[in-house]
């Protein structure tokens, strides 16, 4: 095929000798081959999917001073690895720091590259367990109760990309913040 690369591998799904055309970057076709001389260790699987990502290569997507071109060194170091899409994860800060980060993040955005691999942001925090052992390395002073109004600041800070939040349940706003966020479309996970 004129143009088109080639790769031979095995298929993650069936185990079965497999052809990929790639052109211009991108996949052209797949076809299983029958061929039984393909590389046995060499195997092609859709790209990996990370819901916290809290930096990677020394970038840190909670820094007040994130630039878009940290964010598209992280973006294809990720790559790199495998890890086609990424939610960059914010950990638990004071507010206006959260509202700095999620601007910078959500302008990252803008940048074609970073957009095609983040589909949207993860907030760890601040609204997690206050209890000595269980918040890890977030900072305890900043640690509070979920705040709906507090969120929706953040959330437009991010351009509506906040697609994650992990909360402790156990106070009483944890409840109503909760099904705020389900009814809105943002995942809760427990912390």
């Amino acid at each position: 095929m004129d143009g088109i690369k080639e790769i031979n591998a095995i298929s993650y799904a069936s185990g079965k000798p497999v052809r990929i055309g790639i052109s211009g970057g991108l996949i052209h076709d797949i076809s299983e081959t029958g061929k039984s001389a393909v590389l046995k260790d060499l195997f092609v699987a859709p790209g990996l999917f990370d819901n916290q990502v809290n930096g990677f290569r020394g970038t840190d997507f909670s820094d007040t001073e994130l630039k878009t071109d940290e964010m598209r060194k992280a973006v294809a170091a990720l790559n790199s690895e495998g890890v086609t899409s990424f939610f960059p994860t914010v950990l638990t800060n004071s507010h206006v720091n959260l509202l700095k980060i999620f601007r910078n993040l959500a302008s990252s955005l803008s940048d074609e590259t970073v957009r095609d691999s983040v589909p949207g942001f993860h907030l760890e925090g601040p609204y997690i367990s206050p209890e000595v052992g269980f918040y890890g390395c977030h900072p305890p002073s900043f640690i509070r109760k979920p705040s709906w109004e507090e969120f929706a600041l953040y959330q437009e800070a991010a351009g509506g990309n906040i697609r994650q939040v992990t909360i402790s349940p156990e106070t009483a706003e944890s409840l109503e913040f909760i099904k705020k966020c389900t009814s809105s479309g943002v995942v809760v996970a427990i912390g």
